[in-house]
Formats: C-alpha cells, sequence, structure tokens
C-alpha cells in the first residue's frame, strides 16, 4: 500500500490546506514549513486590509460589549475575529480560521456542546491577543503555565509540592489520572 503524497507548492513545500488572499482573492495554500502560515498573499494585502479595517473602525476590543469567541490553539487560547472583519468569517479546506493575531486555529463555535466565550483571564489565553484587544497580559514574567517548569525560570520562587516520601512515585504513576483507577 502506497502512501499518498500531498501536493507541492512552487518552493517545494508539502500544502496542507487550501486558501485564498481575504484581499485579492489570490490562491495562497498553507504549507508544511517553521513559522506562521500566510494570510495575506502579500505584504500590499496586508497593508490594504489593515488600512480597510482603520477606516472602518473594525476592532475588537476588551470591554466594548461585542461578542468574544475562542479558538483552540496547540497549546493556547485564541481570540476569533469579530464577524465584521472580512478574514473573520473565511475558513481553509481544514476547516481552521484566522484569530486576532494571525494564526489558524479552529473555532469552538463549530462544538455545540462547548461554551465559545473567551475568557480574558484565562491563563492560557494567547498574550499576543490579549495586546491586540487591550486587555492587558498578566504580570512579569510574560510566560504560559508550561513554561514555569523550565530551569531557566527567573520569575518569583515557586512553592515545594507538598507530598510525602513515596506519594512523588505514585503521583508520577497514575500521570494525572485519580489512584485507584
Amino acid at each position: 500500500m502506497q502512501i499518498p503524497i500531498p501536493p507541492l507548492d512552487a518552493e517545494g513545500d508539502p500544502i496542507i490546506a487550501d486558501w485564498c488572499c481575504p484581499c485579492c482573492g489570490a490562491y495562497t495554500p498553507r504549507v508544511q514549513r517553521p513559522g506562521r502560515p500566510r494570510v495575506y498573499c502579500s505584504n500590499a494585502c496586508r497593508q490594504k486590509m489593515y488600512r480597510f479595517r482603520c477606516r472602518h473602525g473594525i476592532r475588537l476590543r476588551y470591554g466594548d460589549g461585542q461578542p468574544a469567541h475562542r479558538a483552540v490553539g496547540a497549546r493556547v487560547t485564541h481570540l476569533v475575529r469579530p464577524a465584521v472583519d472580512p478574514v473573520g468569517h473565511r475558513r481553509t479546506s481544514q476547516r481552521k480560521t484566522v484569530s486576532l493575531c494571525g494564526a489558524f486555529v479552529r473555532p469552538l463555535t463549530d462544538r455545540p456542546h462547548v461554551r465559545p466565550e473567551f475568557r480574558f483571564d484565562d491563563v492560557n489565553a494567547c498574550f499576543t491577543c490579549l495586546d491586540l484587544t487591550g486587555a492587558g497580559t498578566p504580570d512579569v514574567p510574560k510566560r504560559y503555565p508550561w513554561q514555569l517548569s523550565r530551569r531557566d525560570y527567573d520569575g518569583p520562587p515557586l512553592e515545594p509540592l507538598a507530598v510525602g516520601p513515596g506519594e512523588m512515585f505514585e503521583l508520577r504513576r497514575t500521570h494525572g489520572r485519580r489512584p485507584g483507577r
């Protein structure tokens, strides 16, 4: 059985999703390469859409009463662009949309059993999305919760875990599950 080879773009990178520039409609596929994928085909289109948003007052601000929906990325919860934004309703072939900071993420409005409201005080909220809304970010250090266990942590001292001898083995063995299961 042969594994299907994904189509390649002009530079030889595999295409993972179809996408068209929201400004001019040019085909700009999402490709598998490091970094954030392009939303617009060129910097000229990106600047043109920025001017359009400024002229029409399309801005999602913290506390302005607009509905703020969230989307889940790899580790971070992003803020979905508002519906009045021309990019806000567009989807890739993988049903992903563009977040406020420019990441391609799956919106939680697609899942009826989950509350899609974005919580600005969430610990996993995207710092860039928070900055763009004017909500502010947590106090220094500006790190996500999964970065706190790194050895180069320069924040306030962390309290040791209150476990007795032999209990740490039980915590590691259960991998977050409740003991006894």
